[in-house]
């Protein structure tokens, strides 16, 4: 699967993303058809536990669209080293 943010960045084009703060695996797939190049799970200010993050990772690489996972608060939580989920910290 090709990585559309990734290529529009090394391109200087401007992608097109959103927060998604909803634990919602389908609706992440339906999400990932619309064309977006990334969605930000936003597990600083909703109630998306790690499990769920997990679900929502799979559901975004598999319809397309790239995911960026929002850590909660100041934890020291790594980068996923088994799948292509960027870890930032506002």
């Amino acid at each position: 699967m090709e990585n559309t943010l990734k290529q529009k960045l090394a391109a200087g084009a401007q992608p097109i993303g959103t927060f998604f703060d909803t634990a919602s695996v389908s609706l992440m797939e339906c999400l990932g058809r619309t064309g977006l190049d990334f969605a930000i799970i936003d597990n600083e200010h909703s109630p998306i536990e790690a499990e769920t993050t997990a679900a929502l990772v799979r559901a975004s690489e598999l319809s397309g669209i790239c995911p960026l996972a929002r850590a909660y608060a100041r934890s020291a939580a790594p980068p996923c080293s088994s799948c292509s989920t960027s870890v930032f910290r506002a």
